[in-house]
């Protein structure tokens, strides 16, 4: 993942989730404002070991992930 991350544009904003048994945030979409910091940032999550829970996984990046309140709004000025 962290190939396909140093090759994306840096205008973008990433967030990390991990899940197995339960969901865990590793990091918010306005985090990390660098594509370097973003992907040393991923490269330092660790393998998880357990079962693949993929509706709380779905339920937990709905309403921790991309909630209002996690998400930075940039400001863009129109020319």
């Amino acid at each position: 993942m962290s190939n396909y991350l140093f090759q994306l544009c840096i205008q973008i904003r990433i967030g990390v989730m991990t899940f197995s048994d339960d969901a865990q945030r590793k990091f918010a979409l306005d985090e990390y404002r660098t594509r370097n910091d973003a992907v040393t940032a991923v490269r330092a999550i660790p393998y998880r070991m357990g079962r693949t829970n993929t509706a709380d996984a779905i339920r937990f990046a709905r309403t921790n992930m991309f909630s209002p309140g996690n998400i930075y709004h940039w400001v863009v000025t129109l020319i």
